[in-house]
């Protein structure tokens, strides 16, 4: 993984074939994720296209950058950076938080002329539905982890270590926050296609609430509910993967639903 040119929030994972790569992948984290936990699970991808890993200021590498304020502030810079060098076959794929970076960012993309190829939308629910609430804002250690766990079942034990609560609880906590203050008076119709994806054992995200995202998509849309909970990127990589590549070496411009 490598800084891409000028670009402070973006990590270039190169094509491995021959010539210059035909499309390029845009990866957006989840909450609290960070860009190197994205570059072992996207590596096969680079068989196929030129792989950037999104990294949030103040996550990771960025961890000495002030956290941004809004979801907008951040979806502006990074839609800058990626217009700066834009390729004309780029997909963007976003993952839980980052889906709703990535819609985000398509629309600042628009404002710029660039038009992207899909979006890869998962493990987010419609943002304008008022069911869905984030309910993260205590201080309290437990009761944190209790609600992370409704998004992994392991989240007791991969957050037990001092260590790793002090660095990753208190960027969840703002990423959540984000999340929570992010509201427009209207949401812009998506004007790419677009594929949803969503667990089917998720405690968090109801795959209903990821479906809804079709009500503003202007093109016809292509849904996969997949085995897993909210993190079935680890639990059902395989054939994560599968559908990403599908889409990577789709010259579909429609898409139909396909609901497994």
């Amino acid at each position: 993984m490598q800084a891409y040119r000028d670009c402070s929030a973006l990590f270039q994972l190169p094509y491995r074939g021959e010539n210059s790569a035909p499309s390029r992948l845009v990866v957006f984290a989840h909450a609290g994720g960070f860009a190197q936990q994205w570059q072992q699970i996207c590596l096969p991808l680079t068989a196929h296209c030129e792989v950037l890993l999104v990294e949030y200021p103040g996550h990771g590498v960025r961890s000495a950058t002030a956290l941004a304020d809004s979801m907008t502030e951040l979806a502006v810079d990074l839609g800058d950076q990626l217009g700066r060098y834009w390729h004309p076959n780029t997909i963007l794929l976003g993952y839980s938080m980052g889906a709703l970076c990535a819609y985000l960012v398509e629309q600042q993309l628009r404002k710029q002329n660039k038009a992207v190829r899909q979006l890869i939308l998962a493990a987010y629910p419609a943002p304008w539905l008022e069911q869905f609430q984030f309910d993260f804002d205590t201080s309290e250690q437990d009761a944190q982890l209790s609600y992370l766990s409704q998004f992994d079942s392991a989240a007791h034990a991969v957050f037990s270590s001092e260590q790793l609560s002090e660095s990753y609880l208190p960027v969840m906590q703002h990423d959540f926050q984000l999340l929570q203050r992010c509201s427009l008076a209207q949401w812009p119709e998506i004007s790419c296609p677009v594929t949803l994806l969503a667990g089917k054992f998720d405690r968090a995200v109801a795959l209903q609430d990821v479906m809804a995202w079709r009500e503003i998509c202007e093109h016809e849309v292509q849904a996969y509910a997949i085995d897993g909970e909210h993190f079935f990127v680890h639990q059902s990589r395989a054939r994560f993967l599968a559908i990403v590549q599908s889409k990577l070496n789709s010259d579909s411009e429609r898409i139909s639903l396909q609901q497994e």
